[in-house]
């Protein structure tokens, strides 16, 4: 099973502990790592000095650091997670949805939240590339794979240096 690292940054600890909860009780089968932060700048300042990668970002708009400078900060790099806005204010989402991949309004409802994570996870899944070989499971983004080649039953796998 694939896992994936989940970044979730609210400058408020309520909402923080809440989008968390969220994504636990979500998350049945295990398949997310969660971290935490309440700087947005602190996480941008980690992504771009590559000390750490996120498939998936949940994130506020409100916040010192601006959820949607960081958010354009980050599509603008070579890898950048997929970004949920979650914020209390409604009047962001047509701004949101420019940059964002879903944009959820708080007290997050579950059954809005659920839909959004199906999608996301629809989403990671097919930009990945996953194959067993010898009882070991190996998973490739496909954007790192330049081509595969095929001898037989045998599956060569070229990916970008």
């Amino acid at each position: 099973m694939l896992k994936y690292h989940v970044a979730v940054c609210d400058d408020e600890k309520s909402d923080l502990d809440g989008i968390v909860q969220s994504v636990q009780q979500y998350d049945v089968q295990g398949c997310f790592d969660i971290e935490t932060y309440m700087d947005g700048n602190e996480l941008l300042s980690e992504l771009q000095m590559q000390k750490k990668s996120f498939d998936l970002l949940l994130l506020d708009i409100e916040m010192p650091s601006n959820g949607f400078q960081l958010a354009q900060s980050l599509i603008q790099m070579e890898k950048h997670p997929l970004v949920v806005f979650v914020t209390k204010r409604h009047e962001y989402a047509v701004q949101g949805y420019g940059i964002a991949f879903r944009y959820l309004v708080k007290p997050l409802d579950q059954t809005l939240f659920a839909a959004a994570m199906d999608a996301v996870l629809q989403e990671l899944n097919s930009k990945h590339f996953t194959i067993e070989y010898d009882g070991v499971t190996i998973s490739l983004e496909t954007s790192d794979i330049y081509f595969l080649e095929s001898h037989g039953h045998k599956v060569l796998i070229h990916c970008k240096e």
